[in-house]
């Protein structure tokens, strides 16, 4: 009964208020006013005339969420889904808007002095979700409506007693039905439908991309003076020992300097600091990875973007995101890929660790046991040497999935001093943390 309506759309702010630009029309096939601030967008051809939900329920609340799982819709995977709708001052809440996360609101999340909101959740308005996702993100919004002095009405439409639990323990909950609400929502159904903007063809693209390393640099030392053949004055030979001992002790003394600036635990907290203040949508291109490498300088990420089916090469290259300096674009072949080489301006991000230099100095066995305490993967090297700076380290690589993992690890390194990063590279997955990387050093 519901073939002719449509949930999970992506929902932006119009360029314009008021009116869909003869730009927009280019780019979107599909496109709805709403309230003359935004419009949803759907890239499949056969959800045309099809009356958007969130829409319907955007005419009737001002602050609303409303969760069913009558659309009996699956994913590919072919588990159940429930619709989630998320209404916030008359307005669809957008495609990757943050949810700020609370102490509390996870146990797992905040068994930490952290900060309440460090690692925040992308979501969206007009989402499908799983069971599982929905109940992961159920405390978040629970803690939205709390801690909000406006006034929110939350609808429960499903059998399923534990999504009722998580929503009814701590929120006034009610129990109208999604069929109830299409009655009543009728005389908007015009107002909520999709509409064709242009007849031009629209290729479908879905690009995964990986991105590519930045910032590499090295740290370079000053070797002994050459050899010279033939030195028979034992005057000069002491003069040259002596110069040679004065600049080793010159080059140890910098790596130790360098060595207290670029701690994994501090260089692990501003790369993800910066990765908050990134668009995860920008003029139809979506970031799918950013990497950092070599902590010899932390003022340049590569961001990997790949282009959305109504995207445009133009629209990226010209884009400019706040708090940051766009250094460089890289394009690929097909212009489907774009990368991009950002550098943080004064001030953006400025995480400060008083405890840099301070840190105990660790032993590899101290790191891999408490890798093994938590069930991190990892990949150790043998102890290697490094003979400019008279230093011997281990190289290891950690990999995990999923925010929680990465907070355990990022926690893990506090104090180590000693382990300084390498390539941290994280991937994304509709917005939210998928599988990451991390490479460190620990010398000793």
């Amino acid at each position: 009964m519901f073939e002719k309506y449509i949930a999970g759309l992506i929902w932006q702010n119009l360029d314009r208020p008021g009116r869909v630009s003869r730009a927009e029309a280019q780019k979107r096939p599909y496109v709805m006013a709403l309230n003359k601030l935004q419009y949803g967008f759907s890239e499949k051809t056969e959800d045309k005339n099809k009356i958007s939900l969130s829409a319907l329920f955007a005419h009737k609340y001002d602050n609303v969420i409303f969760i069913t799982d009558k659309l009996e819709k699956e994913n590919q995977s072919s588990k159940k889904q429930y619709w989630l709708c998320v209404i916030e001052d008359s307005q669809i809440v957008n495609f990757g808007t943050l949810l700020a996360q609370r102490a509390g609101a996870n146990d797992q999340l905040s068994s930490t002095n952290k900060a309440d909101n460090e690692y925040d959740i992308n979501y969206s308005g007009d989402q499908l979700l799983t069971q599982k996702a929905l109940l992961a993100l159920a405390p978040h919004l629970c803690n939205k409506v709390q801690s909000n002095q406006k006034s929110f009405t939350v609808n429960i439409d499903t059998d399923s007693q534990e999504i009722r639990d998580a929503f009814k323990n701590k929120l006034e909950v009610q129990n109208n039905t999604l069929t109830d609400e299409i009655k009543s929502l009728a005389q908007y159904n015009k107002k909520a439908r999709l509409t064709t903007y242009h007849a031009r063809r629209m290729r479908k693209l879905i690009i995964g991309v990986a991105v590519g390393a930045v910032v590499l640099a090295g740290y370079h030392y000053l070797t002994q003076p050459p050899p010279k053949k033939h030195i028979n004055y034992a005057l000069i030979k002491a003069k040259l020992e002596k110069q040679h001992q004065q600049q080793a002790k010159k080059d140890h003394q910098a790596f130790i300097q360098w060595e207290k600036k670029h701690e994994a635990y501090f260089l692990m907290q501003k790369v993800q600091c910066m990765l908050h203040q990134l668009p995860l949508l920008e003029s139809g291109w979506l970031l799918d990875n950013y990497h950092y490498m070599d902590s010899h300088s932390i003022q340049a990420l590569q961001l990997s973007y790949h282009r959305l089916f109504y995207g445009k090469l133009s629209d990226i290259i010209k884009a400019t995101i706040p708090g940051f300096t766009i250094l460089r674009h890289d394009v690929e072949k097909h212009a489907d890929n774009v990368q991009l080489v950002v550098s943080p301006d004064i001030g953006t991000c400025s995480v400060i660790n008083a405890n840099i230099g301070h840190g105990a100095k660790h032993s590899v066995i101290d790191l891999v046991s408490g890798l093994q305490l938590i069930g991190l993967d990892y990949q150790s090297s043998k102890q290697l040497s490094n003979a400019s700076h008279n230093t011997r380290f281990y190289t290891i690589e950690v990999s995990g999935s999923g925010l929680g993992q990465l907070k355990s690890y990022i926690y893990l390194t506090e104090g180590y001093s000693n382990l300084i990063l390498y390539s941290f590279s994280v991937s994304l997955q509709s917005g939210q943390l998928g599988k990451w990387n991390v490479t460190t050093k620990l010398y000793i």
